[in-house]
């Protein structure tokens, strides 16, 4: 399974991130290949959600978040089309207490043989553009 990770710096309070990165349903309107997001199932801290995406063509994917308001949000892929794919959201307030250190991580086995290489630029690619894309939306929406 091949995992990458990496922080960025929001201009957000870290509950305010993690509201945005909560609201599934409007991911369409901001990720450029969501094309639906579907709540399943919602539980004080567990929410599932069917998201169809488009890479290269479209596919479901429903994950299962484990949430920690204000702190953290991991998931893990119940259904689609990897034998294994998990990550998480990590929110730290930064130094000054303005600001938010925010940690994306993935990890994917796709369950067929594909070069390591390969797997790793994809993810690797799909890690800066997750991240400045919710940074964007973030700060657009918290007025900062």
């Amino acid at each position: 399974m091949k995992e990458v990770s990496q922080t960025l710096r929001y201009r957000a309070l870290p509950h305010e991130v993690y509201q945005v990165v909560a609201d599934f349903d409007r991911y369409p309107e901001f990720m450029s290949d969501h094309q639906a997001a579907q709540i399943i199932a919602r539980s004080d801290r567990i929410v599932e959600v069917r998201f169809t995406i488009v890479i290269v063509k479209a596919f479901d994917f429903e994950v299962v978040h484990t949430m920690d308001p204000g702190r953290s949000i991991d998931w893990v892929h119940r259904k689609g089309p990897f034998k294994h794919c998990e990550g998480g959201w990590h929110f730290a307030p930064s130094a000054d207490g303005l600001e938010t250190d925010v940690r994306y991580r993935i990890a994917v086995d796709p369950g067929f043989f594909i070069p390591g290489f390969i797997v790793k630029s994809l993810i690797e690619g799909t890690l800066p553009r997750t991240l400045n894309t919710f940074k964007g939306r973030v700060e657009a929406l918290c007025g900062r």
